[in-house]
Order: C-alpha cells, then structure tokens, then sequence
C-alpha cells in the first residue's frame, strides 16, 4: 500500500502547487492589469511570496510563464513589467485577426455555424448591448473577449485556442486604455453584428471582409488614443514622472477608471 499512498501524496501536492501558480499568476496579471505595477516596475517574488502567503517557488514559476508570455521581461539581476505601445497593440491585433480568419475558414468549409453556435454568439452580442446601454464598462470588454474567444472555440484547433488564451492574457492590459473612447463600444456591436450576418450568409469573404473592417476599426481606436494628450499625462502617472504633470494624470486616471470623462 506504501506506494499507493506516496503516490497519492505526490498527486495531492502537485495541484495544490499547480493552483498556487495559478493563484500566483492571477495576481500578478491583476496588478498589472490595474497599473498597480507599471511598465518597468519591479516585479518582486519575494513581496509577492509573502502578500499571498505562499513559498517563493510558485510565484517564480508564475513569473517565469508570465515572461514567456511576453508580459514580464528579464534584466540582468531583476524581473520587469514589460512596456507596451503601438507596435505591441498592433502585434497583438494582427496575430489575433490570423488567428480568428483561420478559425473562420474552418467553420465555413465545415458547413458554417451550427444553430447553438448562432445562439451563442446572438446571445453574447445581446449582452454587450446590454452591457453598452447600461454602462458596464468593464463588462463592456468581457463581453467582446467572450464573442471573439468563441470564434476560436468553434474552430475546433486546440493549439488555436491555447494562443488566443495566451494573446488574452496581453491583451487584458489594453482593458482601461479603451476607456478614453466608451463611444467607441457602439461601433464594435454593430460590427459584431456584421460579423454574425457575415457568418450566416456563409460566405468566406464576407467573413473575412467583416473581420478585418472590425479590426482595422479597432485598429485606429487605438492608434488614436495612444496619440491623445490624455494619454501622455496618464502614462506620466504610469512610469513615476516626478514633475507637475504626475496630480493632473493621477486625477485623469481615477476619473477614467470609473468610467468618467476627462475635461
């Protein structure tokens, strides 16, 4: 029976390990999500170690998977929150419109969408305008992470799906940048709405066109945003200027994180 059990043991500490790396990696995409961690800020697994209460190895291991994730970057002596810009963005974006034009073409040579698979995104579309109506901004960006994931979802590829979750995990930092244009949510269920019109005919093109004019839409929302005064003073707040611009872009940011807009 001595085997039996060791082995049992060793199953037993192994997800619980398994789920302090997951713990562990949560929080840290968190803080980096909320810019608790900027870009270039120390990432601590010592500090992070004890906030959790959790041994030093799974958080290591979370900042290890967080690197190759592209999120967190190696310096010679200490572990990074890596920047992000343009380039990151529309890195993040041609890899994504890629992935869900090759997911479209495999739904489409098999036959389109199934009807539950129409229902879902229906569905999922009806909340984002919902969500739009009522000004649930945070549920606004679920909601649109959900319609596109379930594109991949139907594709059937398991390899698809595991690098959208990987290019989810990037992409949930553009989450409060998105804020500076709440209008901008009309626009993007209306073209999710093009996009399901476009699956049904069950035309490629008309797919593959809808998909991309949502993307390049989505695109230069970006592009705009990044170039705004009210981005330059909140990204000020970001990486710790210490000038007199730091109390205009901390009073920005607060009035962007709940939902409000900037005079």
């Amino acid at each position: 029976l001595l085997p039996y059990f060791y082995n049992k043991k060793v199953i037993i500490i192994a997800r619980l390990r398994s789920n302090c790396v997951d713990i562990a990696t949560r929080y840290i995409l968190d803080e980096i999500n909320n810019f608790n961690l900027s870009p270039g800020d120390v990432v601590s697994d010592f500090e992070i170690a004890q906030t959790l209460g959790f041994s030093r190895t799974p958080v290591r291991e979370a900042i290890t998977k967080l690197i190759g994730n592209g999120l967190l970057e190696r310096l010679s002596t200490k572990v990074i929150v890596k920047d992000f810009d343009l380039k990151d963005i529309n890195e993040i974006l041609d890899l994504r419109l890629a992935l869900e034009e090759g997911a479209a073409r495999k739904i489409i040579i098999n036959g389109g969408l199934t009807t539950s698979q129409t229902k879902e995104l229906l569905e999922i579309h009806k909340q984002l305008c919902s969500c739009i109506q009522q000004g649930h901004f945070n549920e606004n960006f679920l909601q649109d992470i959900k319609f596109h994931d379930a594109l991949i979802r139907y594709s059937g590829n398991s390899r698809m799906i595991d690098i959208s979750k990987n290019i989810n995990q990037q992409a949930e930092r553009l989450r409060f940048i998105t804020v500076f244009t709440p209008e901008r949510y009309h626009e993007t269920a209306r073209e999710h709405n093009e996009i399901i019109k476009a699956f049904q005919s069950k035309n490629m093109q008309n797919v593959f066109d809808a998909l991309n004019t949502h993307f390049q839409a989505t695109r230069e929302n970006y592009e705009s945003i990044l170039s705004s005064k009210q981005w330059n003073r909140v990204t000020k707040c970001m990486f710790h200027v210490n000038n007199s611009a730091e109390t205009t872009a901390k009073s920005d940011w607060k009035l962007l994180k709940n939902n409000d807009s900037i005079p």
